[in-house]
């Protein structure tokens, strides 16, 4: 997924998500360190938040990273959507998948967020986080 497009769903997942907490574009601006106005432009799909922004509005939801990027990975809090048949069930996954499958958000700023794992975790993201060199964030 080179050049990520906030227009996939990310703002409108973050807005679900912070309206099921019942949390206020404010509220949600204070408890994470930045501005109303940058949550309301994350979630009308105007801006892309900075990967420290993204993991702070992620941590601050209970929710997980790849929900909120890509909407998988269960529903906002991190809990499968169904359970899967397990008699049908595929033989179990494996833990960790090539370079060359890994699904790849690449932020303006020159960061790359790299999924590890095939599937996602209920409780935990495995990702790689590479910054360009000379590159800076701006969270």
């Amino acid at each position: 997924m080179a050049g990520f497009d906030p227009g996939t769903g990310l703002g409108p997942r973050l807005r679900q998500v912070r309206a099921s907490r019942q949390l206020s574009v404010r509220e949600l601006a204070r408890r994470v360190g930045c501005s109303a106005s940058l949550i309301s432009q994350i979630e009308r799909g105007v801006s892309v938040p900075s990967v420290g922004v993204l993991y702070s509005l992620a941590t601050e939801l209970g929710s997980s990273l790849d929900y909120l990027l890509f909407g998988s990975g269960g529903g906002p809090d991190g809990v499968p959507a169904a359970m899967p048949d397990l008699k049908a069930a595929a033989p179990p996954p494996a833990f960790v998948q090539r370079g060359c499958d890994r699904r790849i958000i690449d932020l303006a700023s020159g960061v790359r967020w790299e999924r590890l794992t095939p599937q996602p975790e209920a409780m935990t993201d495995f990702l790689e986080v590479i910054y360009s060199p000379g590159g800076h964030s701006t969270d």
